[in-house]
């Protein structure tokens, strides 16, 4: 999925993305799309300031990134306290990739259709107990850590009460104590979650089960 940051004049756009986009056929390598996508004519450069990915992992950041003349300025993958992505969210900040965090709340209102457990962060333990810490709701904690680990946080709600929740978490923070606490949620592969696993690969395989043998039939 590519994430493009669109002019409105006379104000920039944020980086906006289409939601779940299709799986189609296409014999078209990532890297020729991306270079298509940072190679477009001037009057579309003019109306693009910056380029992204999502749902890159480190072995298919690498990929792109050897060949990119120009890098992705984000990557918008899933995390939450249950898939933490401690390792790609460390790669991406070495190579000046910013993560975008989606379903930072572990997409509580998403309807699942697997049958895996839920990454139920809302009410794990260990969230709860900040949250009555601090005063806050556990939405709030689970935000506020994803801020102090330099993530973009983009929480969904229908919801004004609880959109508005989701802006005030700026007068607190978490210690390094709190952090860690959390951090363990997630700390051990076997108990990290992913919320989404949808088949995004025209072949019905979810992207994230395709192999490095995958990317290397590009080169």
């Amino acid at each position: 999925c590519i994430l493009l940051s669109k002019a409105l004049e006379p104000l920039w756009a944020p980086v906006c993305s289409q939601c779940s986009p299709c799986a189609i056929p296409c014999k078209v390598s990532m890297r020729s799309g991306w270079r298509y996508c940072t190679t477009a004519r001037p009057h579309v450069r003019s109306k693009v300031r910056s380029i992204g990915v999502s749902n890159f992992d480190i072995v298919r950041m690498r990929h792109l990134l050897r060949a990119a003349r120009i890098k992705p300025a984000v990557n918008q993958v899933e995390v939450h306290p249950f898939l933490p992505q401690k390792d790609l969210l460390e790669f991406c900040r070495d190579e000046g990739v910013a993560i975008v965090a989606y379903a930072p709340l572990g997409a509580p209102a998403y309807p699942y259709d697997h049958d895996g457990p839920l990454p139920d962060v809302l009410n794990h333990p260990a969230i709860r107990a900040l949250a009555d810490r601090h005063g806050k709701t556990a939405a709030q904690i689970a935000i506020r850590w994803a801020i102090q680990r330099g993530t973009i946080v983009i929480p969904k709600s229908v919801h004004k009460r609880r959109i508005e929740e989701n802006f005030d978490v700026f007068d607190f923070a978490l210690s390094l104590d709190e952090m860690a606490f959390i951090d363990d949620i997630g700390r051990d592969p076997e108990d990290q979650i992913r919320a989404f696993t949808l088949p995004f690969a025209a072949d019905g395989r979810s992207i994230f089960e395709q192999t490095m043998l995958t990317l290397l039939e590009e080169l």
